[in-house]
């Protein structure tokens, strides 16, 4: 039953930022949706589940995205590390910690878009609109991180109190 909350609700969140997201005027878009339950699924489900989901939700985003093949994956996998390191030091349900892993996978994937954007560009420089971008995304994740992570954890455990029962037969 684990993988089937994490496709049906990677599948959601992926539809949501590839649908609906783009069309969100720019002061009021915030940052990529599935990041967050990446971060979620690195700090609170085993290495193996978050494996498979990185890849699904990777794969899945770099063909849909547009953005260069592998950006997505890359960004996924090196904050399925991260988390997976970092639960070794820190205890996953202390809120200050999962807030600035939440700010710090959001500063993460904005560090790698940017980076890539320098490397492209054919004079390695970054657009002016692109910072304005990632400052404001940094901003929507320090003030909804709380909220979106509770989200997770309830939809989770919602999700095993229902398919408890159907699980021992």
């Amino acid at each position: 039953m684990n993988i089937c909350f994490y496709i049906l609700a990677g599948l959601f969140l992926v539809v949501i930022q590839t649908t609906i997201v783009p069309f969100i005027p720019v002061p009021f878009q915030c940052y990529n949706l599935v990041t967050p339950f990446i971060i979620y699924v690195s700090l609170f489900r085993p290495l193996r589940e978050g494996v498979a989901v990185v890849l699904l939700l990777g794969l899945l985003m770099d063909n849909l995205s547009g953005a260069p093949f592998g950006i997505y994956l890359t960004v996924y996998f090196w904050i399925l590390v991260g988390g997976t390191f970092l639960i070794n030091f820190f205890h996953a349900g202390n809120r200050l910690f999962l807030q600035l892993a939440f700010v710090a996978g959001i500063a993460l994937e904005n560090i790698v878009f940017l980076g890539t954007m320098a490397i492209l560009s054919p004079k390695s420089f970054i657009p002016a609109q692109a910072l304005h971008v990632a400052v404001s995304q940094l901003i929507w994740a320090i003030l909804t991180s709380p909220i979106v992570l509770n989200i997770f954890i309830r939809c989770r455990s919602r999700w095993d109190s229902i398919f408890s029962g159907s699980a021992a037969g």
